[in-house]
């Protein structure tokens, strides 16, 4: 079901980067554009309006973007969080913009955590892969740990590093970047498998060619609205390139687009209910779902809690798609997200990092089940009718 107004809002509050990874669109598309901040007064009209919208659950300051090329980011989060401090807010970057003021901007902003892009731990790989300077970048989130920790941070919680597997990350090393991180206190480390090509928009790496689409993977089509520094919304975080432009918030509200009939008609488009425009992005699309769930050669990915809630699976999306390429059929069930959407505010916090342990013990299972009754009646339900041949289910906490 499309809620009335999105649940995740992307906000490129400028546009381009400092770094050019091989595995992103970026360094293949930036001399089509300009750099390109947003206004002050457009940005603010975005989160009066998302200030009415008790719904709204992540407001993230980026997209397909370095966010501290914008020198007033914190300025932005502070904005997010005064204005709506039920939400919760994080960026990604890469780190070698931030310098002594910025690193101490954002710790105060109220940002809820960040996330630092780094593809490598040895000086050589991330010159290669990254195209900024090899030492400057571990050093300036070492500096940014120390002082976030100063200012009573809870590292757990409040820091993440990211890298993605690429051709120059070996096996040794990629082993020396879960230690190195570990070794300095980080335990959100987030892996992933191996680049994807963003929808063909990375022309180095294999692009996918969808001949029918039936959904989309992520939340990105029915809940995530994405606003490029322009003040357009545009489909997905896929669309470096502007294919397909839902609407302009400097001309209507956010809502009004969300709704809107050119919106209907591209969500039916992904969902298979009327015929794809040959043109339409998803039919290059890793995420999409590719065909019904219908045949023997069927898979259902299921992810139990507490996998988070601020960040979609991406990895449920990265092996739904090596499957539909060896013939399956997928269809994934976010039973973390549809568990946590239904109980009451007072338990979401077992959601939080500190608070996986109890996903391990039997009886707070059981409390749940008796307390949320109807909740685990329709999740038994739905999987006892499931028709798939194949189910696997991902188990975060073990």
């Amino acid at each position: 079901m499309i809620p009335e107004f999105p649940n995740y809002l992307m906000i490129q509050t400028v546009s381009g980067c400092n770094a050019s990874c091989g595995f992103c669109p970026y360094p293949y598309l930036k001399n089509q554009s300009r750099q390109l901040k947003m206004p002050a007064d457009i940005f603010k009209k975005i989160i009066n309006e998302c200030s009415g919208h008790k719904n709204i659950k992540v407001v993230m300051p980026y997209l397909m973007n370095e966010p501290l090329m914008d020198d007033r980011i914190a300025e932005k989060i502070s904005y997010i969080k005064k204005s709506l401090p039920w939400v919760s807010s994080h960026i990604l970057t890469n780190a070698s913009l931030l310098d002594e003021k910025k690193s101490a901007e954002i710790i105060d902003s109220g940002l809820d955590w960040i996330g630092f892009s780094i593809h490598g731990i040895r000086p050589e790989t991330i010159q290669k892969t990254m195209g900024i300077s090899a030492l400057e970048p571990v050093r300036k989130i070492l500096e940014f740990i120390k002082k976030s920790e100063n200012n009573n941070k809870d590292i757990s919680k409040f820091i993440m590093v990211n890298f993605i597997k690429n051709q120059y990350i070996s096996k040794e090393e990629e082993l020396e970047i879960k230690k190195f991180w570990s070794d300095q206190g980080i335990k959100r480390i987030s892996i992933y498998s191996h680049p994807i090509s963003r929808a063909g928009n990375v022309p180095t790496l294999k692009a996918v060619h969808n001949y029918n689409i039936y959904g989309c993977n992520s939340i990105w089509a029915n809940e995530m609205l994405h606003i490029t520094s322009s003040g357009e919304i545009v489909l997905c975080c896929m669309d470096w390139k502007k294919e397909i432009v839902l609407g302009d918030v400097r001309k209507n509200t956010l809502k009004t687009i969300w709704g809107s009939d050119k919106y209907q008609d591209i969500r039916g488009q992904i969902k298979g209910l009327k015929s794809a425009q040959k043109s339409l992005i998803c039919l290059r699309c890793e995420c999409a779902q590719t065909e019904p769930v219908s045949s023997n050669r069927s898979v259902t990915l299921a992810i139990m809690p507490p996998w988070g809630v601020e960040r979609p699976p991406v990895g449920l999306a990265v092996i739904s798609q090596v499957l539909v390429s060896a013939g399956f059929t997928v269809k994934i069930l976010d039973l973390n997200l549809s568990i946590y959407k239904n109980v009451e505010q007072d338990d979401k916090k077992y959601w939080d990092m500190d608070h996986t342990l109890y996903w391990r013990d039997p009886d707070f299972i059981n409390s749940l089940i008796d307390r949320y009754p109807k909740i685990f009646a329709k999740i038994e339900n739905d999987l006892k009718n499931d028709n798939s041949k194949i189910m696997a289910i991902s188990v975060p906490t073990n």
